[in-house]
């Protein structure tokens, strides 16, 4: 079990499961309020999605996230 929950995370540069899921935590968190955010202004379009969170900002984040893995 132990070799299952660390295979992924150690082939792709982590030192083992916790940090891993920190990493994914933090990718899955910064979605979610970029989600629930763009739904709300979808249905309440005066309601403004916040600068951090536009698409822009968004495609940043995950970029930067993404180059430190490698």
């Amino acid at each position: 079990m132990r070799s299952l929950l660390n295979k992924h995370p150690r082939s792709n540069g982590f030192s083992g499961y916790f940090e891993h899921a920190r990493f994914a935590l933090a990718i899955s968190g910064r979605l979610m309020m970029s989600t629930c955010l763009f739904l709300i202004h979808a249905i309440l379009p005066f309601v403004p999605v916040p600068k951090f969170l536009n698409l822009e900002a968004t495609i940043d984040y995950l970029k930067k996230s993404n180059e430190k893995l490698n």
